[in-house]
């Protein structure tokens, strides 16, 4: 028997003593542990066991470690032959500041005073660990849930490194500190798991302990990149040369393991809300295409184009902070449903989708609303002829300083001083430059009573509330009206919406145009023809329409600029 093969049965012996000592969860953060990105070099040399240990749940997991390993590390005896170490200076001197703990400044000090020999032990483990007498040791058991896998994994590697570290620092020191042995064999773990394989079961422990992590029901919204004017919803990446056919419907097809999703643009980003449930779903109308389509699920979990979901167990350092909702599919294999509705794929504005999913046995496609020009050019359909709607010059709002909110009230037969009036401001307005220190200095969420006005046509005035909504209240837009008629338009960015309309000092009406509420004066309604707001799109353009049919004048880029160029805010209510 050779000299590296009598080592290695007696660190097999000192592994099988360490191993059942190891705490389960220092043992499963280094079972875990798997390739990282590369690392930056830095101004200093630094050893390996050093980088490796640049982590700072590593020093957490040392620490826990030397308490349960420090009494048993003492008895070890085995020493290994030192390779060339430096041996430290006749005298010298550590500083180390630090709150890590003893394992920090045990390993700092063994590396000023015996350099290269962290680095030693890291390349003993790695030999060793290919040796046949530590192969039942180092194997894992194939079986249990994620956490047993990884901790028996980790726990095996971390005995290796401390029993290494235990036999090459005794040759260096007669009794060396436990502190820096074991925290040399956590640094030796941390660089050699990442390279090992993973362990038998290992990915199916993972994937049942997703499973089982799976909501009832997901929302989630991301930007799918396209190409060649499509996307997935797919286990696997579409191979480039896939040409997928959408003629059918003009919308989605079936594909190995998932759907493909035509899309407008060649190229780009676009908008996709994604559900996963359990009961099939309705559509909802208010988008152009509308297709139901089934699909063989071969293993489950199906993401936008494929692309691998993050490490649930190494999840990227953002997630810390931040941990959105994943577009994925139900996680199980077996057949499913999905709902696919698309809007705006002729270019005419923001193009965007909606796909919900659920289990459900296979189905032949059913198309529940075909509207768009691209969809029946695929479908080999004569174009429809779609007509410029009513509210389209109203939508420069959407790409505008004015999109996250806003509140636009047009009133006409009226002076300047029966406005302020009315608005009860007496004292003097503030410029641009004070009004924006006021904005600054102010909480997003509290809405702020300024508002700056101009007269856009003969007693007519457009009033523009940045952060406020102070004229959607009844009472305040029907003193405005008090000569001729008022009508505003308030909106969010969280969907909150308020069309209000009044005359000659009467209050007609205000609500939340999602629908045109029971009592709504004929009038009113009238106004909201060929509008239809129970479509959530456009719904700010679709009030300023309203409010132009009601009081005669609109809001334009040019109405907006003379309100910003009378450079004057009026503070409300005082």
């Amino acid at each position: 028997m050779g000299e590296i093969d009598a080592l290695a049965t007696t660190i097999a012996a000192d592994v099988a003593r360490l191993r059942p000592l190891i705490p389960t969860g220092p043992a499963a953060t280094l079972g875990r542990l798997r390739p990282g990105p590369p690392r930056d070099p830095t101004p200093f040399p630094r050893s390996r066991a050093a980088e490796a240990m640049d982590r700072e749940e590593l020093w957490t997991t040392a620490e826990q470690a030397l308490t349960a390993l420090a009494p048993t590390v003492d008895t070890l005896t085995t020493t290994a032959p030192v390779p060339e170490v430096l041996q430290p200076p006749a005298a010298f001197g550590v500083l180390v500041v630090s709150g890590r703990g003893k394992a920090y400044e045990s390993l700092t000090f063994l590396e000023a005073a015996h350099r290269g020999a962290t680095d030693a032990v890291a390349d003993l483990v790695e030999s060793l660990a290919a040796h046949p007498a530590l192969a039942d040791a180092l194997t894992g058991p194939g079986t249990g849930d994620e956490e047993t896998i990884s901790a028996h994994h980790g726990a095996a590697h971390l005995a290796l490194g401390v029993a290494v570290a235990s036999a090459l620092l005794r040759t260096l020191r007669p009794r060396p500190e436990h502190p820096a042995v074991v925290c040399a064999g956590v640094a030796a773990a941390a660089l050699l798991i990442p390279t090992r394989p993973e362990p038998n079961g290992y990915a199916e422990a993972v994937l049942e302990a997703h499973r089982a992590e799976y909501p009832e029901q997901l929302n989630a919204s991301s930007c799918p990149d396209i190409t060649r004017h499509r996307f997935t919803l797919a286990e696997h990446p579409l191979p480039d040369a896939a040409d997928p056919d959408f003629s059918a419907n003009g919308l989605v097809t079936e594909i190995d393991g998932g759907i493909a999703i035509r899309t407008g643009v060649a190229g780009g980003r676009v908008r996709l809300d994604f559900r996963a449930v359990r009961a099939p779903a309705a559509p909802s109308f208010h988008l152009d295409e509308t297709v139901e389509i089934s699909w063989t699920a071969p293993r489950g979990g199906a993401t936008v184009n494929g692309e691998p979901l993050p490490d649930p167990m190494n999840p990227p350092a953002w997630q810390a902070s931040y941990a959105p909702r994943t577009t994925e599919t139900p996680p199980w294999p077996g057949d499913y449903r999905a709902l696919v509705e698309a809007s705006s794929r002729d270019g005419d504005e923001t193009e965007r989708y909606s796909i919900t999913v659920w289990p459900a046995p296979r189905a032949p496609q059913v198309v529940h609303k075909r509207t768009d020009r691209l969809g029946h050019r695929l479908r080999g359909e004569p174009e429809p002829d779609r007509p410029t709607p009513p509210w389209a010059h109203h939508r420069w709002v959407e790409d505008s300083d004015l999109a996250q909110a806003s509140t636009i009230t047009v009133v006409t037969g009226t002076t300047r001083e029966h406005l302020l009036t009315a608005l009860g401001s007496s004292s003097p307005p503030v410029g641009p430059a004070e009004w924006e220190h006021v904005r600054s200095e102010t909480d997003y969420r509290v809405l702020i009573p300024w508002i700056a006005f101009a007269e856009v046509a003969d007693g007519v005035f457009a009033l523009w509330e940045d952060n406020g909504h102070q004229c959607a209240d009844p009472s305040l837009l029907a003193r405005l009206s008090g000569h001729g008629r008022a009508a505003s338009m308030f909106w969010t960015s969280g969907a909150v919406t308020t069309l209000s309309f009044a005359e000659r000092g009467r209050a007609l009406i205000s609500f939340e145009p999602f629908s045109v509420p029971d009592g709504c004066p004929d009038e009113v309604r009238a106004l909201l023809d060929g509008l239809d707001v129970t479509d959530h799109r456009h719904r700010e353009a679709k009030g300023l329409t309203a409010v132009e049919r009601f009081t005669g004048h609109g809001y334009s880029p040019a109405d907006h600029a003379a309100v910003l160029a009378t450079a004057a805010f009026h503070r409300v209510g005082e």
